[in-house]
């Protein structure tokens, strides 16, 4: 459960325990947030609050009757000095796994210290998998507005409102509205959009490009799901040999990268696009769509 994109300079850490704080403020029991925050703080050395998280990671898992994560979280809640809140939850979380719960994935570290994480290897994941990874990585998203925050791309009370933003839309749970800050900004008339691109694409080291300018090829765009796509702002458009080629709303998001490449099973290039070039993409695929079916009716 360890974030790899945490696995950076302090600075990063701290932006994404801010980024993470927030979306609490919001979604108190979101658990990627305190999963995150666990981490974090473990690897910032702050061992105090990277149990409260812990503990509060539990309570929301307990409250859930989630028994897979129950046993993810079981290991590393032993690993934490036996005081009475602890065990309260080693009691609630080991009475949610089944007795013959056979071998535990220990997706958590031993001990709070983290690891380095084994990266993933594209494979082709289970239809389980692929439904569940339709979410839109709210934290991701709060770190981009901070990043641009941070280089004075957006001001104080810009970068409240992006959030702001964020937060409703991704708390009205529209599966038809792609949760980026590109949109929010885009959607808000933000007169300095094609800077924030600029900005984003130098810090990032990711080429920014006009999607519209290629040729978008249905074989590719068929490769992910739309609903992958419009949620998670990513659109696989050509190939590159065996490789993919994709443009992407969010340049930061690691975890966003990982998933289009274990959904399509293969190695990927990203690129950043604008959120009108992707929404253009996105018709230009449902008329290819459209046009499919009528070839059958």
């Amino acid at each position: 459960m360890a974030d790899e994109q945490l696995d950076g300079p302090d600075d990063e850490i701290w932006s994404a325990i801010l980024a993470c704080e927030q979306i609490l403020e919001a979604m108190p029991t979101d658990r990627r947030s305190l999963s995150t925050l666990t981490y974090a703080y473990a690897k910032i050395g702050d061992q105090v609050q990277a149990k409260e998280y812990m503990l509060r990671l539990a309570d929301a898992v307990i409250e859930d009757e989630d028994t897979k994560m129950a046993l993810e979280l079981l290991p590393k809640m032993r690993a934490i000095a036996p005081d009475e809140e602890v065990k309260d939850r080693l009691v609630k979380l080991s009475a949610l796994s089944p007795e013959d719960g056979g071998e535990v994935v220990e997706i958590m570290d031993d001990t709070l210290e983290a690891d380095e994480p084994a990266p993933d290897k594209p494979g082709a994941p289970s239809p389980e998998a692929s439904a569940a990874r339709v979410v839109v990585n709210l934290t991701g998203e709060l770190a981009f507005a901070w990043k641009l925050q941070e280089a004075e791309e957006l001001t104080k009370d810009e970068y409240s409102s992006v959030v702001q933003d964020l937060t409703d839309l991704s708390s009205g749970g529209d599966a038809t509205v792609t949760i980026s800050v590109l949109h929010v900004l885009s959607d808000r008339g933000f007169k300095n959009l094609e800077r924030v691109l600029t900005t984003a694409a130098r810090d990032s080291g990711m080429a920014n490009i006009v999607l519209t300018s290629f040729q978008l090829v249905h074989e590719a765009a068929e490769l992910l799901p739309r609903e992958f796509m419009v949620r998670r702002g990513a659109i696989p458009y050509e190939f590159l040999g065996d490789h993919v080629l994709v443009g992407i709303l969010n340049p930061y998001d690691a975890d966003l990268q990982r998933d289009v490449e274990s959904q399509l099973g293969r190695s990927c290039h990203f690129y950043l696009v604008s959120p009108a070039d992707f929404d253009a993409a996105i018709e230009r695929i449902d008329r290819m769509d459209d046009e499919d079916e009528k070839k059958y009716d």
